[in-house]
């Protein structure tokens, strides 16, 4: 895999009422708040960069920044050009601001790595800034990801895909059409109508598939009890949990754990106390992480 091209890695700091002037350049500007904080401006953006937080300015987007407080404000700093698979994450006008902390635990350990000398550090460094990429850009990339894990949407529309997105991320919820609705920013109606016009199946069928097939997962691949496996799979009871997979499975949750050991891929069929061509398909499907 490609590397990011580091160019510059230092521990800085800006004295009371000084800073950096507005400037830009062509390649990824990132820091990190260490002590006190600074005043940015980055494109049209302004805010303050406070202990704990992480900016990504882009590239050949102008930023400043300014110390406007009576203390030192001290940061880590890293230059960088991405690799090819983040160029389209990072092509942004805006900066990316994090405030978790494992976003900051990375930078320093880039830091650190960066300082130690020969080439195995630098690419231990280059390692950490992939992993540190991956959750300033996690809003961006969800925000325009277009696949699915346990639906096929070849074919569907913006809107559809953007609706099983949300099913997925908040399947283990306590669903409400009305929270769906709230959150896309869409009537309720229109968005049951498209999404049926568009997919051929109703939103609450769609959460059902993605609830039934998540269990059937547990069910092979762990030893959760089944009162778990419901409970994490945004069913209310176990009884519900069991209407509602023998109706998309054919079989009960208990019979599926019984059926389909965690060897099923490698070894034979399911018994043959199992009958129906639906149920074996249909969890072998899933087991070899494929939509039915």
């Amino acid at each position: 895999m490609e590397q990011h091209h580091i160019l510059w890695v230092a521990k800085s700091y800006t004295l009371p009422e000084s800073g950096v002037r507005s400037h830009s350049h062509p390649f990824c500007h990132m820091l990190y708040a260490v002590k006190g904080e600074a005043q940015f401006l980055c494109g049209n953006e302004k805010f303050f960069l406070r202990e704990g937080e992480t900016v990504l300015v882009p590239r050949d987007v102008k930023h400043a920044y300014h110390n406007t407080t009576d203390a030192i404000f001290e940061y880590l700093e890293l230059k960088f050009v991405p690799a090819h698979n983040f160029e389209e994450a990072l092509s942004l006008t805006a900066p990316l601001l994090c405030k978790k902390k494992l976003a900051g635990d990375l930078f320093r350990q880039i830091v650190s790595d960066y300082e130690d000398a020969g080439h195995a550090s630098e690419e231990a460094a280059a390692a950490y800034l992939n992993a540190l990429l991956y959750i300033l850009t996690e809003d961006e990339r969800k925000q325009h990801s277009s696949s699915s894990r346990y639906i096929d949407i070849t074919g569907f529309s913006a809107l559809s895909v953007r609706i099983i997105n949300y099913l997925e991320e908040h399947f283990a919820e306590n669903f409400s059409l009305d929270s769906l609705a709230e959150d896309l920013d869409y009537n309720k109606t229109y968005l049951c109508k498209a999404f049926r016009d568009d997919t051929g199946s109703t939103i609450l069928d769609t959460l059902n598939l993605i609830r039934i097939k998540r269990a059937a997962e547990l069910l092979t691949y762990s030893d959760l009890g089944l009162s778990r496996v419901a409970e994490d799979c945004g069913f209310a009871t176990v009884s519900h949990f069991t209407r509602v997979f023998r109706k998309y499975v054919g079989i009960t949750p208990g019979q599926c754990r019984r059926a389909y050991p965690a060897n099923l891929l490698f070894g034979p069929s399911a018994p043959a106390t199992i009958t129906g061509e639906r149920p074996d398909r249909f969890m072998r499907s899933i087991l070899a992480g494929k939509n039915y």
